[in-house]
């Protein structure tokens, strides 16, 4: 027999499910067949669902999604229709078909719920895994589902897309420089913003640290401040992270630089920008993108 640790990796996510004590609350005492299958394949499309929606996810929103799955998977199986579930001829395949949609408004749901149940700088994992917390994250979120309210849209901290949006309105560059903020010469290091540059650039930029260098000056214009360390140009923050991003991977699309190089130590250039802005007293609404 194998040990724990040597269970498949979808086995040991699932292990929990056949602890008598959960296996019993979510299949009865004597479950069929169809049932117990049925189950399982609800959770697989759950976490497919889920696992598509964290490459646009950051912070909190990401942690929710990895490790809610099952509490959404149980508010999902509520909504669906599943008094006929142990039946041969029951069309489940129809209800499956309602999972993308029904994961999508129940994690914007339970988010929700937990933000104002617990406050925005509770723990996630508290929320998604205590009973007691579950139950009035579980309850919150069905109420949401039950008043036929469109789900909340998730703010802008939580999604890769809002923040670079936001990073956008305010140009943090001009911002850094008229304030003299970053001094001439000063080592700027690289950091993969979402979860797929993540993916991409990991091995990339381990391959050669030069790839993850570049120098700030306040000399060379607002619009090519970062001298690269691998070939000795000098680029746009957002220019340099596209093509860095290309070089790793191929994907060519716009990105928001001043969220992905940093001062060490001291934050993004957004996050320095935002700074520089509060003590000034100006645009303080528009606050640093979440790392």
């Amino acid at each position: 027999m194998l040990s724990s640790r040597q269970w498949p990796s979808e086995t040991r996510t699932s292990r929990g499910l056949w602890e008598d004590s959960v296996y019993e609350q979510i299949f009865g005492t004597a479950p069929n067949v169809y049932r117990v299958w049925r189950s399982v394949e609800l959770l697989r499309a759950v976490r497919t669902e889920l696992q598509a929606l964290r490459d646009g996810l950051l912070w909190r929103a990401d942690a929710a999604a990895s490790h809610g799955d099952l509490l959404v998977t149980h508010i999902v199986f509520r909504r669906l229709s599943t008094t006929a579930i142990e039946s041969p001829d029951f069309d489940w395949t129809g209800e499956l078909a309602k999972v993308p949609q029904l994961v999508q408004d129940t994690f914007a749901w339970v988010l929700r719920a937990i933000d104002d149940e617990y406050g925005k700088s509770s723990h996630i994992i508290a929320a998604v895994r205590n009973a007691e917390r579950m139950q009035r994250v579980v309850r919150a979120a069905m109420r949401g589902l039950d008043s036929d309210t469109t789900a909340p849209a998730l703010q802008d901290d939580y999604q890769v897309a809002g923040t670079e949006q936001r990073g956008r309105q305010v140009n943090a560059v001009i911002t850094l420089i008229a304030a003299g903020r970053i001094p001439e010469g000063t080592d700027l290091e690289f950091r993969p913003f979402s979860r797929p540059e993540r993916r991409e650039m990991t091995d990339w930029l381990a391959a050669n640290p030069d790839r993850a260098r570049a120098t700030w000056s306040n000399e060379n214009g607002t619009k090519n401040p970062l001298l690269w360390a691998v070939d000795g140009q000098w680029y746009s923050p957002s220019g340099l992270a596209r093509k860095m991003r290309a070089e790793a991977s191929g994907v060519d699309t716009s990105t928001q630089g001043t969220v992905r190089w940093f001062v060490p130590d001291q934050g993004s250039l957004d996050e320095l920008a935002y700074e520089v802005r509060q003590s000034e007293g100006t645009d303080t609404e528009t606050g640093p993108t979440e790392p």
